[in-house]
């Protein structure tokens, strides 16, 4: 009976306000009143996919951007985050406040076993790690943080960058794979 109530005035929402307006009204049900973990103001541009919202928890100002696409079996978001187009998340991702993920940037958060002969990969299943991006982070456009891999507070990871180890915390790193180029005086 809630449900449908809640679904008729959706549909009126809908029809009267801006797509903005109804996406967070959708959101406000699905995690204030749901399972989910996501505070507000929160905004999902258009042809985001966010799948699995219960393993979600956000926090503040997050901004998914055009053709995002998240799919974490466990992903925890800090305050002022702004995730670029085109990206692409999942497994165990862990994101710090202030972050910025530019666009096109992949963060596969799982990778395929191939230990086993004779048996196709993607019949392997997964392995996951955490992956985890410190506070005040800037991931250019077009990188791949790969699985397991933890990048320090206020680093700086180049564009077309692919990060397949650490970085630590205050560098700027660039290439495939990432390197350090220089240390940031920060305080």
């Amino acid at each position: 009976m809630l449900f449908n109530l809640l679904k008729k005035t959706l549909i009126i929402i809908r029809k009267l306000f801006s797509f903005t307006l109804w996406r967070s009204c959708v959101y406000f049900v699905l995690f204030k009143l749901g399972r989910g973990g996501i505070s507000f103001p929160l905004k999902v541009e258009r042809n985001a996919t966010i799948k699995n919202l219960s393993t979600i928890k956000a926090g503040k100002n997050l901004i998914v951007s055009q053709n995002a696409f998240i799919d974490p079996i466990e992903l925890l978001i800090g305050d002022n985050v702004w995730i670029g187009y085109n990206c692409f998340l999942c497994g165990n991702v862990k994101i710090g406040d202030d972050v910025m993920i530019g666009p096109n940037v992949s963060i596969p958060g799982a990778n395929h076993n191939y230990d086993v002969q004779g048996v196709v990969y993607r019949k392997q299943g997964l392995s996951v790690t955490n992956t985890a991006i410190g506070n005040n982070v800037w991931i250019g456009a077009n990188c791949v943080v790969l699985d397991g891999v933890s990048i320090g507070d206020n680093s700086i990871i180049a564009a077309g960058s692919v990060v397949t180890k650490s970085v630590p915390p205050n560098v700027i790193f660039a290439g495939i794979p990432a390197k350090k180029i220089k240390d940031i005086p920060f305080d």
